[in-house]
């Protein structure tokens, strides 16, 4: 119904307001990432991945932030204790096994 209603925003408005919104949402998301630097948590590991011609072993946290270690050892289906150690990209942390 609320489509039907006078006084409709235009489409660049409401453009502007979801782009304002997604900038909003990254920003959070960052930062509740990087809350938990110098953490650490238990890691369920789940996949290889080669980034930038280096081997990872992929996992997530238990509040799903997804965590990459540097090794060629397979881990998928393991979980280990690991510090979260720095940003590696956009929506990954890399991490460290004591």
């Amino acid at each position: 119904p609320a489509d039907r209603m006078g006084d409709q925003l235009t489409k660049a408005v409401k453009e502007q307001r979801v782009h304002r919104l997604i900038e909003l949402r990254d920003q959070q998301s960052k930062a509740f990432r990087e809350s938990y630097i110098g953490t650490t948590q238990p890691v369920l590991f789940e996949e290889s991945k080669v980034m930038d011609g280096i081997t990872y072993q992929m996992g997530h946290t238990k509040e799903y932030i997804e965590v990459a270690y540097r090794t060629e050892e397979d881990l998928k289906g393991q979980i280990c204790e690991a510090s979260i150690v720095k940003t590696l990209s956009n929506d990954i942390m890399e991490i460290r096994i004591d």
